[in-house]
Protein backbone atom coordinates (compact mmCIF):
# COMPACT_ATOMS: atom_id res chain seq x y z
CA UNK A 1 0.00 0.00 0.00
CA UNK A 2 1.17 3.26 -0.73
CA UNK A 3 1.97 5.77 1.81
CA UNK A 4 0.21 8.85 1.42
CA UNK A 5 2.19 12.31 0.73
CA UNK A 6 0.60 15.45 1.87
CA UNK A 7 1.22 18.69 -0.97
CA UNK A 8 2.34 22.61 0.22
CA UNK A 9 -0.43 25.02 -1.21
CA UNK A 10 1.22 25.49 -4.38
CA UNK A 11 2.28 21.45 -5.27
CA UNK A 12 5.70 22.87 -5.48
CA UNK A 13 7.06 19.88 -1.93
CA UNK A 14 5.42 17.23 -0.18
CA UNK A 15 6.27 15.05 2.59
CA UNK A 16 4.95 11.58 3.79
CA UNK A 17 1.92 11.97 5.87
CA UNK A 18 3.85 9.51 8.52
CA UNK A 19 6.48 12.04 9.42
CA UNK A 20 4.27 14.64 10.44
CA UNK A 21 3.75 14.39 14.24
CA UNK A 22 1.38 17.31 14.64
CA UNK A 23 -0.05 20.33 12.69
CA UNK A 24 -0.58 24.21 13.49
CA UNK A 25 -1.83 27.30 11.97
CA UNK A 26 0.14 30.25 13.52
CA UNK A 27 0.15 34.17 12.91
CA UNK A 28 2.30 35.19 10.24
CA UNK A 29 4.84 38.36 11.63
CA UNK A 30 4.32 41.63 11.10
CA UNK A 31 0.67 40.11 12.28
CA UNK A 32 -1.21 41.85 9.47
CA UNK A 33 0.36 39.31 6.76
CA UNK A 34 -2.20 36.17 7.47
CA UNK A 35 -1.62 32.19 8.85
CA UNK A 36 0.67 29.76 8.37
CA UNK A 37 0.35 25.89 8.06
CA UNK A 38 3.49 24.30 9.52
CA UNK A 39 3.60 20.36 9.84
CA UNK A 40 6.07 19.22 12.54
CA UNK A 41 8.40 16.80 12.55
CA UNK A 42 9.89 17.21 16.11
CA UNK A 43 10.13 19.53 18.52
CA UNK A 44 12.53 21.67 16.31
CA UNK A 45 11.82 20.62 12.75
CA UNK A 46 8.60 21.59 10.65
CA UNK A 47 7.35 21.59 6.61
CA UNK A 48 5.79 25.18 5.75
CA UNK A 49 2.38 23.79 4.15
CA UNK A 50 1.58 27.73 3.03
CA UNK A 51 0.19 30.76 3.79
CA UNK A 52 -2.75 32.42 3.64
CA UNK A 53 -4.88 35.52 4.15
CA UNK A 54 -7.41 34.70 6.89
CA UNK A 55 -7.52 31.68 9.65
CA UNK A 56 -10.72 30.67 8.34
CA UNK A 57 -9.14 29.67 5.32
CA UNK A 58 -6.02 28.14 6.81
CA UNK A 59 -8.12 25.99 9.03
CA UNK A 60 -9.79 24.95 5.87
CA UNK A 61 -6.33 23.21 4.67
CA UNK A 62 -5.56 21.67 7.71
CA UNK A 63 -9.22 20.06 7.50
CA UNK A 64 -8.17 18.99 4.37
CA UNK A 65 -5.22 17.75 5.41
CA UNK A 66 -6.63 15.28 7.89
CA UNK A 67 -9.07 14.22 5.82
CA UNK A 68 -6.69 13.24 3.21
CA UNK A 69 -4.48 11.61 6.12
CA UNK A 70 -7.82 9.62 7.26
CA UNK A 71 -8.68 8.53 3.63
CA UNK A 72 -11.57 11.00 3.06
CA UNK A 73 -9.48 13.22 0.61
Amino acid sequence: MAEAMLWNKDKTESVKASKIRSFGVYGVFPPDRGYKVLGWFNSNESFHFGCWDTVVEAHKYLRSLHAQIEGRK
